[in-house]
């Protein structure tokens, strides 16, 4: 009688045959590994994503490319380039990761693999179960700083740093400023000519992507304009600017006891619960929004001036509809 024979793996690997060879590239001063567009899309949008909501056979794209420091106490940080698009209750899927202790040297060597691939799937489309997909780039979002690195623009921190006018921009108590309300607007075809060559600090391997629009493609971060941006600085500007416009401590005092007591009551769907001023400098964006779209009202009412809390709001508000965004 033949007997069974149980064979153990040595290790995890084995016993889930993960693959022990990667193709990792050298892009200085770090390394970087290319997962794949087509990959990336049948392993999470295709093969997970429930048959009623492909019944378009065209998937959106929406590329995400930033840095994130991975500890406190080294120089240690990834870059990954991801679809964020979501499909129902899909995750979003990565594309290609690049690891050092410093941003890549070069955004056209970072940027290769992904501009090659990518190009790829825009003319030929994916194939799964019988059906072709065809792939349409719908934007590439990234914070200024980084949305400067890719395009090989100035920051927004320079003169001509504005990507969306041809502004020269003017420095003001040792800040940048765009003052002009009126100029004149970039175009793709403007990007493409090197109209305004103090704009660029070199040649962008993005512009050699399938029909993309080097302006209109790059949509302005609104997490860091409005949340992290105006509404923060107005915080500030309550709390330590100049006397004209600084609260006093009654009405800061007041203004955390309120939030405070609204804690309660906020639901589980906002991914934090109020705060006081006292800890302004540890407060997240998601604080900042719900401080200006839901708590605010409130928690203002009887501290600000009634001008200054509708000027405020009139200036902010707007900026959530996506329209203001392009």
């Amino acid at each position: 009688m033949a007997q069974s024979v149980k064979i153990i793996t040595k290790d995890a690997q084995a016993l889930l045959r993960t693959t022990r060879k990667y193709s990792i590239k050298q892009v200085s001063p770090g390394l970087y590994y290319h997962f794949g567009v087509e990959e990336g899309i049948i392993s999470s949008p295709l093969k997970k994503c429930p048959i009623d909501d492909l019944s378009s056979t065209t998937l959106n794209l929406h590329i995400n490319i930033d840095g994130l420091p991975l500890t406190k106490n080294s120089c240690s940080q990834f870059w990954p380039i991801w679809d964020t698009k979501r499909l129902s209750s899909t995750p979003p899927f990565l594309i290609g990761c690049y690891h050092g202790y410093s941003k890549p040297d070069s955004a056209n060597a970072f940027l290769e693999n992904f501009v090659a691939d990518i190009n790829i799937c825009l003319c030929n489309g994916i194939d799964f179960n019988g059906r072709t997909f065809h792939i349409k780039l719908e934007a590439i979002t990234c914070d200024a700083p980084a949305r400067a690195f890719v395009k090989n623009i100035k920051g927004h921190n320079g003169y001509f740093g504005c990507d969306r006018c041809t502004q020269e921009g003017e420095h003001v108590q040792n800040r940048m400023t765009f003052p002009e309300t009126h100029s004149r607007l970039r175009t793709n075809a403007c990007f493409q000519s090197r109209t305004n060559e103090a704009h660029h600090t070199g040649d962008s391997i993005l512009e050699n992507v399938e029909g993309i629009d080097m302006i209109r493609d790059f949509p302005q971060d609104y997490m860091h304009l409005a949340y992290l941006g105006v509404m923060r600085k107005l915080v500030l500007l309550w709390l330590r600017g100049k006397l004209p416009v600084r609260l006093s401590s009654r009405q800061t005092g007041r203004i955390s006891n309120d939030s405070l007591k609204l804690r309660k009551f906020i639901p589980q769907e906002f991914a934090r619960k109020p705060r006081g001023l006292k800890e302004i400098d540890r407060w997240k964006s998601t604080e900042f929004r719900q401080l200006l779209l839901y708590t605010g009202p409130l928690v203002l009412k009887e501290s600000l001036p009634k001008n200054t809390s509708l000027i405020s709001w009139l200036l902010i508000v707007p900026l959530e509809y996506p329209s203001v965004q392009n």
